[in-house]
């Protein structure tokens, strides 16, 4: 036969597959044959004679010096079966070098995940640096973009803003309306009111009565009895029973009900020496610029 591959061709052997591998110069080949399960080396001689070099068996034999390292990529292993060539570069596909984010020391998931989290934290804590926030027109905007110091955006257009607020009183607050009044909304500042557009309480009923003035007042906290903005007048604290009511929009003649820079209030005629029942106060309204 001249070649090796007519002595496969002559129906030995089933050829799968047979490469030519060029070695020292053109004078040797090697061919790498799977026939009859077997993966075999074989050498071709210049005196047309074959030399079996390896015969695999099925499993992957290494051949040396067949894969090499070059730029930016390192080769490991020794090419068989269980210990193949791994190929790794220390670069993306864009040339950038590859680093692992963090790394971790856990040895377990729990404590892996724990670990990953405070790493994470640290690494995504803001600097400011990620997003630049500008203001236009009537949006402003503050802060530098950190953890201490965010970005806060506000509309500056007088655009009135229609505010909601619960109050909840405890029995001992109740009973001292008269002499110590409950904020319910701070005072808004120099220049600007607060106007209440509803009012709603509810009393649940516990075993005793109030027996004091019996009214509840929304007002502002330096106006007199009379310039309450809404009231429940006379009874809504004497009740014995569970309630919830509207207050009623009080209409105060010359005295002013809406008193600059002053707080919003509930309070009632008087105080009450008995009572356990909690009560909740609902009110809608705006702070308006003077």
């Amino acid at each position: 036969m001249s070649s090796i591959t007519d002595y496969f061709k002559e129906g030995q052997h089933l050829i799968w597959r047979v490469v030519k591998l060029p070695k020292n110069g053109s004078t040797t080949y090697l061919y790498s044959i799977i026939s009859e399960g077997f993966t075999k080396l074989y050498r071709w001689l210049p005196d047309k004679t074959w030399e079996t070099i390896i015969v695999g068996g099925g499993i992957a034999e290494s051949i040396e010096g067949l894969i090499e390292a070059g730029t930016n990529v390192t080769v490991t292993g020794s090419g068989t079966q269980s210990d193949p060539y791994i190929i790794s570069s220390q670069q993306d596909a864009e040339g950038t070098p590859i680093d692992p984010i963090v790394g971790l020391t856990a040895t377990n998931v729990q404590d892996a995940l724990e670990e990953l989290k405070s790493q994470i934290d640290v690494i995504v804590t803001p600097d400011g640096s990620e997003t630049i926030v500008q203001g236009a027109g009537d949006i402003n905007v503050t802060g530098t973009g950190t953890v201490a110091n965010p970005y806060i955006v506000e509309y500056s257009a007088d655009v009135p803003i229609i505010r909601t607020v619960k109050i909840s009183l405890t029995p001992a607050q109740v009973r001292s309306l008269g002499s110590t009044p409950i904020v319910a909304v701070a005072a808004p500042g120099v220049g600007k009111a607060i106007e209440v557009f509803t009012a709603m309480a509810r009393i649940t009923f516990g075993s005793v009565a109030y027996n004091g003035g019996g009214d509840l007042d929304v007002a502002c906290s330096s106006a007199g009895a009379s310039q309450s903005q809404y009231r429940y007048d006379p009874t809504f604290l004497a009740n014995t029973s569970n309630n919830f009511v509207i207050l009623q929009r009080k209409v105060s003649g010359a005295s002013p009900q809406i008193i600059e820079n002053n707080a919003l209030v509930i309070r009632s005629g008087s105080n009450s020496t008995v009572g356990d029942s909690p009560v909740d106060v609902y009110i809608t309204y705006r702070i308006a610029d003077l």
